[in-house]
């Protein structure tokens, strides 16, 4: 596969300090800003903030806003998210009207799979193992919000992110050997960019049409970002750094730390960190399936604290119930992990809760 450029303003894979990027985003500490995003999993992540996730890179955005709450320590209200095996847009509008007649506020991501082409067009390959073209993504991704805007009681509102994964990283094992991905991106910096692309259309109508309806929702960007997926921090570094160069919409990073910031594989700290809250304005929306999940998060913050000008602001939480823990138990075990487990790591409240379900 061809090396892919990588866009000036983004960091640098092997983890010298280059500062942010982004204008915005000066006097922000500058940590490695080793930007890396194979998207494996084009998710679309609908967050329900009341606005907050559309705080710009300078006001530090909803994780900021969440760390900084004097709201009690408990779990806000959940909302559903999915993995998608049909881009219909009957369907996503389905989805968007039972989340707004629920009067649902919070995040929800749709996640449509891992980053493909089909026929010299960015796409992804969804959980029914379709190739879905960005451009059909987006007429999708708006059905849901026509449809959660038109349901959902006044004062509720949804931000649509349109996010992925990063299971097609380079060096993946693949029977005795090593492979990459079938259909993947000739150049993922490209893909980053057209998925950026999309991501501010899908920003622009909801814009355009915001009038007439109870509900809002704004748009964004998140990634189901895994370091044993792609373990060289490359594809992944690649794509967010193209979403970077054409979209300043929020990014959420819905993914795991593999080992955490204190293992001798995958990715180093300031790798982890930088998906995480590297390049304003991204939010930590963890991945709380369990126990070890929530300490290896905990570790990450308190290794910000020395590293990166402070803990690791949260943006909220994900489970899986029923396959790991409730929602309850998620936001139980973070919130135990970075009171117990350290000093200087403790997060009063956060902004969002979401479950993630099997595929439609």
């Amino acid at each position: 596969m061809p090396t892919s450029t990588r866009p000036r303003s983004a960091g640098r894979r092997d983890g010298a300090s280059t500062g942010w990027g982004r204008s915005g985003n000066a006097g922000t500490p500058a940590v490695v800003r080793t930007a890396a995003w194979c998207l494996v999993g084009l998710s679309i992540a609908v967050v329900a903030v009341a606005g907050a996730v559309a705080g710009s890179a300078s006001s530090g955005g909803p994780a900021s806003a969440a760390a900084s709450s004097g709201a009690t320590a408990q779990a806000p209200t959940t909302t559903v998210s999915r993995y998608e095996s049909s881009t219909e847009p009957s369907v996503l509008g389905a989805q968007g009207t039972a989340d707004g007649r629920a009067g649902l506020s919070g995040v929800a991501i749709l996640d449509f799979g891992r980053p493909a082409e089909t026929d010299g067009e960015p796409a992804t390959l969804d959980f029914g193992t379709d190739l879905d073209p960005l451009s059909v993504l987006v007429p999708a991704v708006e059905a849901y919000a026509d449809a959660y805007r038109q349901s959902a009681p006044r004062g509720a509102s949804m931000t649509v992110l349109l996010g992925t994964n990063d299971s097609c990283g380079t060096g993946q094992p693949c029977g005795s050997g090593t492979c990459g991905c079938v259909n993947e991106p000739l150049d993922f910096v490209s893909w980053g960019q057209a998925w950026g692309q999309a991501v501010a259309q899908i920003g622009a109508y909801l814009s355009a049409t915001a009038s007439g309806f109870a509900g809002t929702a704004t748009a964004g960007g998140a990634d189901d970002a895994e370091p044993a997926y792609d373990p060289a921090f490359t594809n992944t570094y690649d794509v967010v750094a193209g979403y970077d160069e054409v979209t300043s919409l929020p990014m959420v990073d819905f993914g795991s730390i593999d080992g955490g910031p204190t293992s001798d594989g995958f990715w180093t700290p300031e790798q982890m960190y930088l998906l995480a809250n590297g390049l304003r304005p991204d939010a930590a929306l963890p991945e709380i399936y369990h126990p070890g999940m929530a300490d290896q998060w905990a570790a990450l913050s308190h290794w910000a604290v020395s590293n990166a000008g402070g803990s690791l602001p949260f943006a909220g939480v994900l489970t899986e119930a029923p396959a790991g823990f409730t929602p309850e138990e998620g936001a139980a075990a973070l919130h135990s992990a970075l009171s117990d487990d350290f000093t200087d790591t403790s997060q009063a409240s956060w902004l969002w809760s979401s479950n993630m379900q099997p595929e439609s």
